[in-house]
């Protein structure tokens, strides 16, 4: 009886140990950041209504990838910029509740990678998270979405 329950113990601490690690290989760090980078390119090609869209489900890719254990990505990051891309789309398009979360949403994730580099303590703004995102898609590329809010001023 006791060499059973022994047994038993072994099999579910192996069990255990087995479903704690990461789920990592050359093919999922490619398939994330693939799943990364195309609904960034759906962001920057595509106009107001299909970039959010596309960034709506990009998000819950994401959420999926990170709850699956992978860490392909550094989703702190990845967080704050998806997450401040949705609350300037929503805001434009006068989403104000969802546009409200995105912001909490995005800097949190912002106040979190600023820690995680050992700066010190930032609150970021509205106005900051907006700078940051739009310094972001400078960097990327064009995004359509913002050259026609652009043009449309300039009419």
């Amino acid at each position: 009886m006791h060499s059973l329950t022994i047994s038993l113990l072994l099999m579910a601490l192996a069990a255990s140990v087995m479903g704690c690690k990461r789920v990592e290989t050359p093919d999922s760090r490619r398939v994330d950041f693939l799943i990364w980078e195309h609904g960034q390119q759906a962001y920057q090609t595509n106009h107001l209504a299909e970039a959010y869209a596309a960034l709506v489900k990009l998000k819950s890719d994401l959420r999926e990838i990170q709850t699956a254990g992978r860490s392909n990505l550094d989703y702190v990051y990845c967080g704050a910029v998806l997450n401040g891309q949705l609350f300037a789309m929503a805001e434009r398009l006068g989403e104000t509740n969802a546009a409200d979360t995105f912001y909490r949403e995005s800097a949190r994730c912002f106040e979190a990678n600023h820690k995680s580099l050992r700066l010190p303590a930032k609150e970021f703004s509205r106005a900051e998270v907006h700078r940051l995102v739009e310094a972001y898609d400078t960097k990327t590329g064009p995004v359509l979405w913002r050259q026609e809010a652009q043009n449309s001023k300039d009419l």
